[in-house]
């Protein structure tokens, strides 16, 4: 394959080879310290050599790695180990208000994010906590040895070489890689690249190092590697192969011929390339000095002149086929295909839609499959699908390795019989432990709550709830009494804790911050309104035991803030940090609200209650919601902090405008006798008890991390069998 660019040719070659098809880059291989062995080991030596330059990115591409050997789940695992090691280390030392409140401040205890934290223990093992599991730490262990091997290579007087092959060789990666190669498919070839890599990082290094001499550093190395533009001279790199697509340019493919040439790319603006090529001291003009003068500067005619010629060497390097590429996209700003493509003389084939499958083994696979199975087509047909397979199956290399796994049935989906499991989710006689949370989750999706819930399958906390973290604990500060309701006070506080949050970006920080200052502004007016009722608790976690169709459940949480009115009746609020609100619709059921309603009337909070309770009776006339135990029920609301409440008619504020007062949701006091929150209660119950997390389409599939793997959706999911 032919392009004008090497440019053109890398997402080409990365296609290709994901697909499994051989791929010879003919020279046009990117600089070597873009290539992905090269670079790691790159990395390492310099971090070894300058620690305090490792990055916390620096860490977690060195633990990803095959130095390192950990995975996405580990180093989540580890840094949620080390977060808890440091916060017990923090919380058992002095309070921040010097002890007066009989509590530690529990802003200023908040630990250093997970990725500085990995960022610490790879560059110093021995700080690891000693409650940190041995399997997490591993592979932060092994990475530190490894880099204080080399910089003891390095301290002792060797050179940047020396230090390199301490890093490979102690590693074992080499063992593992050359293992790698020797085999077939696709992980063979890129163990291949990933070989030839790194030889030709040695040979640079070696090259290096006999030019510049004692004065060589791995500061010099690393910038003078990085600095190339290009590939250099590989003395090293693979021969051509003949059972590969070769990809070059066409200023390369002169004087060469195959049987079958592709020439992509050919798109108006690009071929012909019309801009003036010229050096920033023009000296091409310098060609015509002997004949009297300079010569002229290209016009745009010479320039059209020589992308015809170019392209009449790319398409004259064809023995037998042809095949010429342009895309003609809609709308007036789409892509065009060249005027060269016309002057071919040959008409366009419009191919407006995708293959009925990639052209891979895996997409052979795949159709031959569907072939055997279609109840819909011929006997002999299918016959002959499966005969297909076979041979696919049967098909080895020298170590007698299967070329084709995934055709032979042991590896297919599907086709065996569902098992069951031996161990219950939650043993007969055991309680279930439920939470308002994990009511809606089940009730939305079951099989989304098990994967989360019980798989643990779930991505990690992220950026907003950190925010929403810190939002509730300030305002549980002020409602205890332990910080006073001073906006410029508590802005101090959320101060300190801010830095300690991972953004992806300055911007993204500096804007959360401002929304988190409006958010508490909100609360600070929201708090100070009469509305008849005063706090008596936040953050009050809770735990009651019921029965519910002959099961045990346990039903927990943390209500952030309760208040009783003039008449005795118990009002629950919920903090919400997000930015949307409860449609009107879902207000009635939610939930959430709903699960702290009935923890009250249950009587999980009596305790508390008791001890706040007015002792007056409720006035004459009233007719509260009440309990058997007679607590009564004032209801529930959702107090949106990052919400005003006209926004909806509004719109967004003007810059510079201050905040509104926060948006109001309120769920009505349940009723006496048995409720909606019961019946939820009990097919949350009923599902966990039958074990039946089925999929359910619904509005949080756009969202879900299981979207790709759900037998419910027919796009993505639907290589899963459920």
């Amino acid at each position: 394959m032919l392009a004008r660019s090497a440019r053109a040719l890398a997402p080409v070659a990365r296609a290709l080879a994901a697909a499994g098809v051989p791929v010879d880059l003919a020279g046009d291989e990117p600089p070597l310290a873009e290539r992905p062995a090269a670079a790691l080991l790159l990395t390492a030596l310099r971090v070894a050599a300058e620690p305090a330059t490792m990055t916390a990115a620096d860490a977690r591409s060195l633990l990803l790695s095959p130095l390192g050997g950990a995975h996405q789940a580990t180093l989540r695992a580890l840094g949620r180990a080390l977060r808890e090691a440091a916060r017990a280390a923090a919380g058992a030392g002095t309070p921040a208000d010097g002890g007066q409140s009989g509590e530690p401040a529990r802003l200023e205890t908040t630990p250093p994010p997970s990725a500085e934290l990995i960022r610490d223990a790879v560059a110093d093992p021995g700080t690891i906590p000693a409650d940190v599991p041995t399997q997490l730490a591993a592979p932060a262990v092994r990475v530190g040895w490894l880099l204080r091997a080399a910089r003891a290579r390095l301290a002792d007087g060797g050179s940047p070489h020396d230090a390199l092959w301490e890093l490979w060789d102690s590693s074992g990666w080499r063992e593992r890689l050359t293992r790698a190669a020797a085999g077939a498919g696709s992980a063979s070839r890129s163990a291949d690249a990933d070989l030839a890599a790194v030889v030709a990082l040695f040979d640079a290094v070696e090259r290096l190092g006999e030019r510049r001499g004692p004065g060589f550093t791995v500061a010099s190395l690393v910038e003078d590697l990085r600095a190339q533009e290009f590939a250099a001279d590989d003395r090293a790199g693979p021969q051509v192969r003949p059972d590969a697509v070769r990809l070059l340019t066409v200023h390369r493919a002169k004087g060469m011929e195959w049987d079958v040439v592709a020439v992509r790319g050919v798109q108006d603006g690009v071929w012909p390339d019309l801009r003036p090529q010229h050096s920033l001291l023009g000296a091409e003009l310098l060609d015509g000095w002997e004949r009297g003068g300079l010569r002229p500067p290209d016009t745009p005619t010479d320039r059209w002149a020589q992308e015809r010629r170019l392209f009449y060497v790319a398409v004259t390097r064809a023995r037998r086929r042809l095949v010429v590429t342009a895309v003609d996209a809609a709308g007036e700003d789409g892509s065009r295909p060249s005027a060269l493509v016309g002057e071919l003389g040959v008409r366009p084939r419009l191919v407006a839609e995708r293959p009925a499958r990639p052209l891979t083994l895996v997409g052979l696979v795949a159709t031959l499959r569907q072939l055997a199975a279609d109840q819909t087509r011929s006997p002999a047909l299918r016959a002959a699908a499966r005969r297909r397979l076979a041979a696919l199956a049967l098909l080895t290399d020298r170590p007698d390795r299967p070329l084709v796994p995934a055709a032979h049935p042991d590896r297919w989906w599907g086709i065996r019989e569902l098992t069951e499991s031996d161990t219950p989710v939650v043993p007969p006689g055991e309680p279930i432990y439920l939470s308002g949370s994990s009511l809606a989750s089940l009730r939305d999706c079951a099989l989304r709550w098990f994967l989360e819930h019980e798989a643990h399958a779930g991505h990690p906390a992220t950026t907003a709830q950190s925010f929403g973290r810190v939002v509730h604990a300030l305002a549980d500060e002020v409602t205890s009494g332990r910080a006073p309701a001073d906006l410029a006070g508590l802005d101090a506080r959320l101060d300190a804790v801010w830095r300690h949050l991972a953004f992806d970006a300055t911007w993204r920080s500096d804007q959360e911050r401002a929304a988190a200052r409006d958010a508490l502004a909100r609360f600070l007016d929201w708090h100070a309104q009469a509305r008849g009722r005063v706090p008596i608790g936040s953050e009050i976690r809770f735990s009651t035991d019921l029965t519910v169709d002959g099961r045990p459940v346990r039903l927990r949480g943390s209500i952030d803030r309760i208040e009783l009115d003039d008449a005795g009746r118990v009002h629950i609020i919920d903090f919400k940090t997000g930015r949307s609100a409860v449609a009107a619709r879902d207000l009635a059921e939610h939930a959430q609200l709903g699960t702290y309603q009935l923890a009250v009337r249950e009587g999980a909070l009596d305790e508390h209650l008791d001890r706040a309770r007015p002792s007056e009776p409720p006035a004459a006339g009233e007719a509260p919601a009440s309990t058997p135990a007679g607590v009564q029920l004032g209801g529930a609301e959702l107090v949106h902090l990052r919400r005003d409440a006209d926004a909806e008619r509004t719109g967004p504020r003007a810059p510079g405008e201050p905040p509104g007062p926060a948006q109001v949701q309120a769920q009505e006091p349940l009723p006496a006798g048995r409720t909606w929150i019961d019946d939820l209660l009990g097919r949350a119950v009923h599902t966990i008890a039958t074990e039946t997390f089925t999929p359910t389409v619904g509005p949080g599939c756009d969202y879900c991390t299981f979207r790709r793997a759900c037998p419910a959706q027919h796009t993505e999911g639907r290589q899963v069998v459920e």
